[in-house]
């Protein structure tokens, strides 16, 4: 019988990265028991803004961790997707997700200071700070919640070009509905400063997503 040769590669870095992802969020469950379960009910629930929000020390420190969590849950999702996609150019290293995870972090904490910036510029910062707790928790929970798909698809099932784009539209898809969510409930707002909002949109919420598509692509 002739051998048959395999190349196996290791995954040891990405079972590491996906530990403590989820290390990271027992602690906050354990932690901060309650926040963590206003945070999980947030779809059905204001509480976690109208409650946990007051106390701004457990709010950034559980909302910075979370923030964290996010950009791993996102990085693996794009690491995954380049591999699918580009499986014959880009090998499986550490060093990839690395340089994908730097990217994200710059992308999302950059413009989240951008944004904090212009709200202190044009005196705002009431209306933007809560506007931004409010995105990047449900940003949070919809990460959290794709975490799963992350794990299945690199240890259960290798996915196709088709259904990895099919997850990412469903996420795109969801993460829209969650703005409008936002935007529904800061509707007065908007309507006072339409001009300055389609101006917003364009500027800090489509160009930003749309050049780290470019540069990943």
């Amino acid at each position: 019988m002739e051998a048959i040769y395999r190349t196996v590669t290791s995954n040891n870095w990405l079972t590491l990265v996906i530990l403590f992802t989820f290390i990271l969020l027992a602690s906050l469950k354990l932690f901060y028991p309650y926040v963590f379960r206003d945070f999980s009910l947030l779809v059905t629930s204001n509480k976690f803004f109208t409650v946990h929000q007051k106390d701004n020390k457990i709010a950034s420190i559980f909302s910075s961790l979370l923030l964290l969590v996010q950009i791993l849950s996102l990085s693996l999702f794009i690491h995954i997707y380049i591999q699918v996609s580009y499986q014959e150019r880009i090998s499986e290293n550490t060093f990839n997700f690395i340089k994908i995870s730097l990217l994200c972090l710059l992308v999302l904490v950059g413009k989240l200071l951008i944004e904090k910036i212009i709200a202190t510029l044009f005196s705002i910062e009431t209306i933007i700070d809560s506007y931004l707790i409010q995105k990047t928790a449900y940003r949070n929970l919809v990460s959290v919640l794709f975490l799963p798909v992350t794990v299945i698809f690199s240890y259960l099932y290798y996915p196709s070009v088709i259904q990895i784009q099919v997850i990412l539209g469903l996420f795109l898809l969801i993460h829209l509905i969650l703005l409008g969510i936002i935007y529904k409930r800061n509707e007065k707002y908007i309507l006072k400063n339409l001009f300055y909002f389609i101006l917003y949109l364009c500027t800090l919420e489509i160009a930003p997503y749309f050049i780290l598509y470019k540069l990943f692509v």
